[in-house]
C-alpha cells in the first residue's frame, strides 16, 4: 500500500495469516511471517511494479486520461503526451461549446505543447465558446451583451457561425441575437 492508501501489489503464498511483517534496510525486501510457520521474503522492486503499473495502463487509459498521465511522472512518454493531445484537443473543444473560453484555451495550448505537429491556434479553435456565451444573453434578452460576445467570436474567427442550429451560415450578430431573443420569448409563452 501506498501512505495515502493505494494498493500498489497483493503478496500471495502463505496459507495462514500474516502475523508479522518487516521492510529491510534498502526498502527492496520484505520478510513476513505467518501462522503457517513460514518465513517469506519477497522482492519488492517499486520502480519495476511502477513500470508493469504503466503499461497496463497504457491500454488506452492514459490516453484517454490525460489528467492521470501528468500525475504519473514514471509513465510518461513522448509518445504517450503526443496520443494523448488527441484527448485533450477534444476536451477543450468541448469545454469551448459550452462556453469556457480560458479553460478551453488552457487544453488546447497544452494539447499543442504534448504535440507539436497540431496545427490550430487555440484562440480560435476556442471562439465557439463566446457564440455559446453570446447565446446565453440573447435568451435573457441582454441584446447588446450578446452582440458583443458574437463579435468577439467573429474576431477570432471571421467564418463562425453564429447560429449553428440553421443550417445556413449566420454571421449578423444584431440579427442572430434578435433571432434568439424572440425565439426564447416565444418559447416561453
Amino acid at each position: 500500500w501506498t501512505v495515502d492508501g493505494k494498493l500498489i501489489k497483493t503478496l500471495k503464498g502463505h496459507s495462514n495469516k500474516v502475523i508479522s511483517v518487516s521492510f529491510s534496510p534498502d526498502g527492496k525486501t520484505i520478510a513476513s511471517a505467518s501462522a503457517d510457520n513460514t518465513i517469506k521474503l519477497w522482492n519488492l522492486d517499486l520502480d519495476k511494479l511502477m513500470v508493469e503499473g504503466c503499461d497496463w495502463l497504457q491500454q488506452d487509459y492514459l490516453i484517454q486520461h490525460p489528467q492521470t498521465l501528468e500525475e504519473l511522472q514514471v509513465c510518461q512518454t513522448p509518445q504517450m503526451f503526443v496520443e494523448a493531445a488527441s484527448t485533450l484537443v477534444t476536451e477543450g473543444e468541448a469545454l469551448a461549446q459550452r462556453g469556457d473560453y480560458e479553460e478551453a484555451v488552457a487544453k488546447l495550448k497544452k494539447a499543442k505543447t504534448w504535440n507539436s505537429k497540431l496545427d490550430f491556434n487555440p484562440e480560435i479553435k476556442a471562439a465557439p465558446a463566446f457564440v455559446y456565451q453570446g447565446r446565453e444573453l440573447a435568451q435573457e434578452g441582454d441584446i447588446e451583451g450578446a452582440v458583443a460576445k458574437f463579435k468577439q467570436a467573429q474576431q477570432l474567427d471571421a467564418n463562425i457561425d453564429l447560429n449553428p442550429e440553421t443550417k445556413e451560415l449566420e454571421q449578423n450578430p444584431q440579427a442572430v441575437a434578435r433571432t434568439i431573443y424572440l425565439n426564447a420569448e416565444t418559447y416561453e409563452q
